[in-house]
């Protein structure tokens, strides 16, 4: 049973780092960078007008599946540079969670947690 809330304990944890990461970058979401003014938002605006034929033309320097997915993103409402950063936050995430099965995974432990 102590171990059962344990466990829990350090579920609500993970999830309540998760959430403050989220609400950290949220603060930021208004800045934007040189990367977005000069990149992200240029390219978003580009596929917003051309559609995947711009990815297929060689738009950018980045991978085609993120273009992709930012050609997808045009169709939800809401500004670009949210929704350019949301993609961003879901991707830490991702990492987060890929980090977290590799140290258990390299720890053999069924917790893989600092501390």
């Amino acid at each position: 049973m102590t171990n059962k809330k344990s466990i829990n304990k350090k579920t609500i944890l993970f999830i309540s780092l998760i959430l403050v990461s989220i609400l950290i970058k949220y603060f930021f979401f208004s800045l934007k960078s040189g990367d977005y003014k000069r990149l992200s938002l240029r390219w978003y605006n580009i596929i917003s007008e051309e559609g995947l034929s711009a990815i297929a033309g060689g738009l950018g320097n980045y991978n085609p599946p993120y273009l992709i997915l930012l050609y997808l993103l045009t169709f939800l409402p809401g500004s670009a540079i949210v929704k350019i950063k949301m993609l961003s936050v879901v991707f830490d995430i991702l990492m987060g969670l890929i980090g977290y099965k590799i140290i258990k995974k390299l720890t053999n432990s069924k917790h893989a947690y600092l501390g």
